[in-house]
């Protein structure tokens, strides 16, 4: 059979299947077919693009690229790639309507599978399979039911996070002159639909430094920075919609719900809603949606509330507290945590006024971050910082080699958690002190013979800490808290107090092995910081690191779709673990049923094998406390590469 006459059956549906073990040298080639997962008809027109060091390189008018190869479904959902060589290779597939899908998907959003490609074979039976986006429409009305232009409606995926149920930033529309809204492209899951309502105030001294150019350039740009962190849209007067409350600017959204002066100089505001109608999170009603769905009629009314002026001074034990951001919180929002009501800045002064708080229960937070030294690198950077319509930026060649990232400021993060009560009257003189955040410090040990990390690349490595709840660290201190000097030494910034984990990444050959410190493993056992530095940690890293491989089998076949769940025989581990739990992995199955974790910390675990399709909320204790009866328990001790083979476990 000629090659063109095999295309021809396959494309008739009666292609043979070409085994690998037959194979001849050469180039490889795989032909697949991508279809939708709900029904099964072929998805024509889907681009796939090829990864991998089995994809061919392309060429673009006889030049070589750097660009991944793709080739595009034909209308009975078929694709061929060609000129494959020996390696491995990934599929990822894309089209309008369908949510992005991998090889060996089970549900949207799954991990993907690799195909590893021998010389000269010959693929005929490739199956991808897509889910497509669901929608979720319906109305915004204030309370007289009257529709409600212009609101900003988002959505928030629910998941999990250190085993509690969290909320995470999906897709947003705004309301037509109907006070109708339409949120396409979602994944399939559950959401909940929220009119968010952020009363942002800037002192207008802060906008004429922006907009008039009166600070210096670096100035400039930090002050962009924090006005963008407090969700204010600084532009030149008369592009957004605003009103002036004494010696602040407070930016409203467009639309009938916005919020309008009283008679008594105060501020009729409406306050963020969740669907129906809840005033937070966690009384809000979850909305879930199938591949291809549309929920309609998910309607929110808004209810207006009369807000209260909160005002004080911020007072830094170094001077002035000038042009801080400071955000009101909610209190106790487990779901959302961070979703501020209203956000403000102080003044060059220090002081702060919240012009329309609705009455509740918040936490006031400040925090101020130091600043980073610059160094002769610097002039040979790009720096963009946005906010709103403001783009300040300086422009040069970048400087050859390596980079070299700043060492941790050795000025102290200064914070401020301030709890309030809001009620039926106004607040003012509020005195709200800064403290000095606490930090940690140590050093770092190697225990192996391999040959030490440079300089340059442990100042590479990230040290973070993580906070137990699985809660954002603010604004301003973002993935890496914490650096490695060259003599071995680490400190991080200060972070506000709490619970928190420290995690390491960022070496190749050497793995993150404990962070020891008064005889506790910081990295399973949260550190409670309070106040003042803790010092005296020792970050130890291996290059024997312990693992589990093994083999999945469903009946007697290789069970090449199975999931590995590993997690720790110790239920208090399952929750409060942070954002990052390291005992806590998956591991998806090789076309063969092969897995393999590459590294797991030594300890007592429960493995198990299921299809993915199960898997949508394998961080929820609940979950885990439920398979944990079927799965095996197997201890790894330190250094050790044990072998578990498994069989994979039905749940339905």
């Amino acid at each position: 059979m000629t090659f063109a006459m095999f295309l021809l059956a396959l494309a008739l549906g009666c292609a043979p299947q070409l085994a690998s073990a037959a194979a001849a040298s050469g180039p490889a080639v795989v032909l697949g077919r991508v279809v939708d997962a709900g029904t099964g008809r072929p998805i024509a027109g889907a681009i796939v693009t090829l990864f991998g060091s089995a994809a061919a390189p392309r060429s673009v008018r006889g030049l070589p690229s750097t660009a991944a190869p793709r080739v595009m479904t034909n209308a009975s959902g078929q694709f061929v790639a060609r000129g494959l060589r020996r390696g491995t290779l990934f599929f990822v597939v894309t089209k309008g309507g369908y949510v992005d899908a991998a090889l060996g998907q089970q549900r949207p959003g799954g991990s993907g599978q690799p195909l590893p490609i021998a010389d000269g074979l010959r693929i005929t039976n490739l199956e991808i399979r897509m889910w497509r986006h669901a929608v979720i429409a319906g109305t915004v009305t204030d309370e007289a039911g009257e529709p409600i232009v212009g609101a900003r409606v988002q959505a928030y995926l629910r998941t999990f996070v250190a085993g509690r149920p969290r909320l995470m930033t999906d897709r947003s529309a705004s309301t037509d002159d109907r006070g109708a809204y339409r949120l396409p492209q979602l994944m399939p899951g559950s959401y909940q639909i929220a009119v968010v309502s952020t009363q942002v105030a800037m002192p207008t001294g802060a906008i004429d430094a922006l907009l008039q150019r009166t600070v210096p350039d670096a100035r400039r740009n930090e002050l962009a920075r924090d006005a963008g962190a407090i969700g204010a849209a600084i532009a030149p007067a008369g592009t957004q919609f605003s009103m002036t409350a004494g010696t602040n600017t407070i930016s409203l959204q467009p639309g009938t719900a916005t919020a309008r002066a009283a008679q008594d100089g105060s501020f009729v505001v409406y306050p963020t809603v969740f669907f129906p109608s809840a005033a937070t999170a966690s009384q809000g009603v979850a909305v879930t949606v199938k591949s291809g769905q549309e929920r309609s009629n998910v309607d929110l009314q808004m209810w207006p509330a009369r807000a209260r002026r909160v005002s004080g001074a911020i007072l830094s034990p170094s001077g002035a507290a000038e042009h801080l951001p400071i955000r009101l919180v909610p209190a106790g929002e487990d779901l959302l945590p961070g979703l501020a009501t209203a956000t403000t800045m102080s003044d060059a002064a220090g002081v702060f006024s919240f012009p329309a708080v609705p009455p509740g229960q918040y936490v006031l937070h400040v925090l101020r971050t130091p600043r980073v030294p610059e160094t002769a690198d610097d002039a040979n950077r790009t720096t963009v910082v946005r906010s709103g319509s403001i783009a300040v930026s300086t422009s040069a060649t970048p400087s050859p080699g390596p980079v070299v990232p700043p060492p941790i400021p050795a000025d102290a993060t200064l914070y401020a958690q301030v709890p309030l009560n809001v009620g039926d009257a106004d607040i003012s003189g509020l005195a709200v002190p800064l403290r000095a955040a606490p930090r940690v410090a140590g050093r770092v040990e190697f225990d192996g013979s391999g040959e030490r990390p440079d300089a340059l690349t442990l100042a590479n490595v990230r040290v973070f800490l993580d906070p137990a709840d699985g809660s954002k660290l603010p604004e301003g201190l973002g993935f890496v808290t914490g650096r490695i000097d060259s003599a071995g030494q680490f400190i991080t910034y200060g972070v506000p107090p709490g619970k928190y984990f420290v995690r390491v990444s960022g070496l190749s050959d050497w793995f993150f092995k404990s962070a020891l410190y008064e005889g506790r493993d910081l990295a399973d056992t949260p550190l409670e910081l309070a106040s003042g530095a803790v010092s005296g940690v020792v970050l130890t890293f291996t290059d024997r690191p312990s693992g589990f491989t093994g083999a999945v089998r469903a009946g007697a076949k290789p069970d090449g779709a199975a999931v590995v769940l590993a997690f720790p025989a110790d239920d208090t581990l399952w929750s409060a673990n942070g954002s990052a739990p390291r005992r806590i992995r998956t591991a998806r199955a090789a076309e063969d049923g092969t897995y393999v974790f590459p590294v797991l910390p030594p300890g007592e675990y429960y493995l198990i094998a299921l299809r993915e399709d199960v898997m949508d909320a394998f961080q929820d204790p609940a979950f885990l406390q439920s398979i944990a009866p079927s799965a095996t328990r197997v201890r790894l001790l330190e250094g050790d590469r044990r072998t578990q083979d498994l069989r994979t476990v039905s749940l339905r």
